[in-house]
């Protein structure tokens, strides 16, 4: 799946993704079966106020922690994972 083929209503959320060579934590969305994760502006410097942000963010979608992990985690599972960084 692309952009340009998201669904009605895409199954998302908002994970933290390490930089370990930039040493800072970018905000992405998880689209479910969509090929790569969409970055965000967001960037925070620790992985706990990453965590914190990205509570925030999948909170206003009903989600709780486990949920937007399992949901990130599944797409970096279909996807190979993520060649620019992991989740936090």
């Amino acid at each position: 799946m692309t952009a340009g083929t998201l669904p009605e209503n895409p199954h998302y959320c908002f994970a933290p993704v390490e930089d370990t060579e930039a040493e800072v934590h970018q905000i992405r969305i998880f689209v479910e079966d969509m090929a790569v994760a969409i970055p965000t502006a967001l960037v925070v410097l620790t992985g706990a106020e990453a965590m914190r942000v990205a509570d925030r963010l999948n909170a206003r979608l009903g989600f709780d922690r486990a949920a937007w992990t399992a949901l990130a985690e599944k797409c970096l599972r279909e996807n190979d994972g993520d060649p620019d960084g992991t989740l936090h």
